[in-house]
């Protein structure tokens, strides 16, 4: 079969809907471990900025990302799902940025650039999955 048959055919079969992922599981605990490492290191090194704790969104921001790394580990401990995973990918938001750290907070910022990339991969689809 020619690929521009294959091209016509391809949503002839399923009416044009996409095919349910199969959630590696494995994978996604490692992942979901990895976040949740990356988010209690990320909320360390925030409580140690005592100058910035009566700053109440940096509390609150603290909080977040304390009460999402609980979820990643009751989400390992359990079963994930691919929507569990989603939702928890995309509830993780930067504090700061690069261009607002005058007061060194240089770490900080890296360790969050860990933080949102172990974010980006529970929302991204292994190669396992497809």
């Amino acid at each position: 079969m020619g690929l521009f048959s294959k091209l016509r055919r391809r949503g002839d079969d399923d009416g044009g809907a996409d095919q349910p992922l199969a959630l590696d599981v494995d994978a996604r605990r490692t992942q979901l471990q990895d976040l949740e490492q990356a988010l209690d290191g990320l909320v360390r090194l925030m409580r140690e900025r005592t100058d910035l704790m009566e700053n109440p969104g940096w509390r609150a921001k603290i909080t977040e990302y304390d009460m999402v790394a609980g979820e990643a580990m009751q989400l390992r401990r359990g079963t994930p799902t691919r929507e569990a995973v989603l939702d928890l990918g995309f509830e993780v938001r930067p504090a700061v940025t690069a261009k607002n750290t005058n007061g060194g907070l240089d770490e900080i910022v890296a360790q969050q650039q860990v933080a949102l990339a172990a974010a980006q991969a529970l929302i991204d689809v292994l190669p396992s999955e497809r």
